[in-house]
């Protein structure tokens, strides 16, 4: 999932907002098929925050919010680094 975070970045900080948002949906797809194996990997805490900071970076992409998308797309990839590191 590094790899669609790390491309959904390079779209923001290139402006190419439609790319961004097409990256971030597979991302959240991608998130949600393994949403089984993340909650019993990570705490209830983890898997929480990381429903709400989804929500907040479809927001943040829609609204093309350069800072708001970056902020969400680092902290996202922080809780899953968390997650798949136990």
């Amino acid at each position: 999932m590094r790899d669609l975070i790390n491309e959904a970045e390079k779209h923001v900080e290139q402006g190419n907002w439609e790319r961004a948002r097409q990256t971030v949906e597979t991302l959240e797809h991608r998130i949600r098929k393994r949403f089984w194996m993340l909650q019993l990997l990570g705490d209830e805490e983890e898997y929480e925050t990381l429903e709400r900071d989804l929500a907040r970076l479809r927001l943040a992409v829609r609204e093309r919010s350069r800072m708001e998308t970056l902020m969400m797309l680092a902290e996202i990839g922080s809780v899953l680094d968390n997650i798949y590191s136990l």
